[in-house]
């Protein structure tokens, strides 16, 4: 990628299946375009739901997305964990706010799985690999802007 280039979920989910669809493994095998894609539809609304009720995620390896007040705003906010920069060797800012303490939950397939009709096996592997890609995002480039929709741009 040269300059400055922009990431969406489409570019994300094209390196998963490049990297993933029609391999050996039968269950990679099984996860498609569309399954990608209603498999991320199905976190971001598994999200929301715990969002507005009061608690944060935590995205294992990655970061903790919770809402904070920013300018007497409530804003989505991700925030990359301290292993996580170190690992890809990320300057990070952290947003200013007035942080706002939530009960925390880990990434629950098992109830993601109500917001989608994708079996458990296609449900996780989709989001596992959508998620492995991301972190091999920000590891293996410097210059992009990357947009996750909900859960904001990193740039």
């Amino acid at each position: 990628m040269n300059e400055s280039a922009i990431i969406t979920l489409d570019h994300i989910i094209d390196r998963c299946l490049a990297k993933y669809f029609g391999k050996n493994d039968a269950v990679q095998t099984l996860v498609s375009d569309g399954s990608y894609q209603e498999a991320w539809q199905a976190f971001i609304k598994w999200i929301k739901y715990n969002l507005d009720t009061g608690k944060a995620i935590s995205i294992q390896n990655l970061g903790s997305i919770s809402l904070q007040i920013y300018n007497e705003d409530s804003i989505i906010y991700f925030n990359l964990y301290d292993t996580f920069l170190m690992e890809t060797g990320l300057n990070y800012d952290r947003l200013l706010s007035h942080e706002v303490k939530y009960p925390t939950l880990v990434t629950n397939f098992v109830n993601i799985k109500k917001f989608t009709h994708l079996d458990q096996i296609q449900l996780t592997t989709a989001i596992e690999n959508i998620i492995n890609e991301i972190r091999e995002i920000f590891r293996s480039f410097t210059n992009f802007e990357m947009d996750l929709g909900i859960l904001g741009k990193f740039f």
